[in-house]
Order: C-alpha cells, then structure tokens, then sequence
C-alpha cells in the first residue's frame, strides 16, 4: 500500500485526508480526480526529503553522471505491514530522486528473505536494489560516476520528517503539491514491477 495525502475544503476549512492505494491505476484515478476538483494531492517517503538524500544529489556535481548505485533497505516480502507496500518504496523513491525518473526496467530475485534487484535506467546507470528481509535495519546508497563516488547511510530522524511536514503544509497553504504525478507514481510502478518480476521467477519486467 502506499500513502496519499490529499487536502480538501469545505466551506472554510481545509482538512488532510489519508488514502491508501495498492496499484498504479487506482493512484492514475485518484489523480485525474484531485484534477477536476482542482485538489493537491502528494504522495512520498520522508527518506526523499533525509539529509542524506540532499548530500548524494549534492555529491552528483562532484562524482559526474552515475552509471552503477547499491541502495538498500529493510522489506519483508512475506508480509503485509512490513512488506513491499510500506517499505520497499523508500528505496525506489531515494533511488528515483537521485538518478531520475526514467527507469528502464527491471529484474528481482528472492533468496531466503533477501530480494535483490537490479534496475536498468534509460540514461545508462544500472543500480541493484538489496531489500534485507531479516539483516540488520539499515538504509543505505552508494554511487558510482565517471567522475567519482560517494555512499551515504540514510537516516529519517527528525529532520526528514520535519521537512516532510513543511511539504505537506505548504501543500495546504498553497495548493501546489511538492511532486510531480510522475514523480509520486514512479516507485509504485517500480515496486509493483519487482512483484511481478518475482511472480514471474525472476523475469525482466519494464517499468
């Protein structure tokens, strides 16, 4: 599942509704939706907004266009409130905002409860995404450019989740979500396309 949050008025007051969605058509809906009625709608991890996501954007000047990347994080495919819907998005997101939005494809495979997956972007960077069933909690990114590298440990903290806030709240003040609707579907599409590359065995699965 995946997080909407969406402002809607009545009369004089604006109030934040929470939507939860399990597919890219249901969130393609909903947007058209927030569209006619003229209503914000955004939809992200607050690991987008961490610290450390910011200093590996900065890092890209320093290290030149990315061609290899390891993101990891915690998953649990095996279930519900732990699983690809809650968290296996966190790492599609960093990823997506740190190398971009056009991803190619990609492929996933499982092993014990570790899934490991590796994402092909149009612009030429290959990355593999290490989803830690049962290791150690932990989210990391590391980087490889033509010019250099850099590799981050990235922590919410209350950093994150304040700036996450002032996102939603300037939302609310000025109508104007803080993402694209490409930008809030690309890791839904890409977390569903994992699903399907493990349904499939392990199959190439374009995003």
């Amino acid at each position: 599942m995946y997080n909407l949050s969406t402002k809607c008025r009545t009369a004089s007051h604006a109030h934040t509704i929470r939507i939860r969605l399990e597919d890219q058509t249901t969130g393609s809906i909903i947007l058209a939706a927030a569209r006619r009625t003229d209503t914000p709608v955004t939809s992200f991890s607050a690991l987008r907004y961490a610290p450390a996501t910011d200093a590996l954007v900065g890092d890209l000047e320093r290290i030149g266009a990315v061609r290899a990347a390891h993101f990891a994080g915690p998953c649990d495919f095996e279930i519900q409130y732990g699983g690809p819907f809650f968290y296996a998005t966190h790492v599609a997101e960093v990823a997506a905002r740190v190398i971009g939005e056009d991803v190619e494809s990609l492929v996933a495979r499982r092993h014990g409860k570790t899934v490991a997956v590796q994402v092909a972007w149009t612009g030429g960077a290959l990355a593999t995404f290490s989803y830690l069933g049962d290791a150690a909690y932990h989210f990391h990114a590391t980087l490889f450019g033509t010019e250099g590298m850099t590799a981050r440990e990235i922590l919410g903290g209350d950093a994150a989740y304040a700036e996450a806030l002032r996102k939603v709240v300037d939302m609310a003040e000025t109508g104007i979500p803080p993402l694209t609707d490409s930008q809030l579907l690309r890791p839904i599409s890409m977390v569903h396309a994992i699903q399907q590359s493990l349904a499939g065995g392990g199959v190439t699965v374009t995003v």
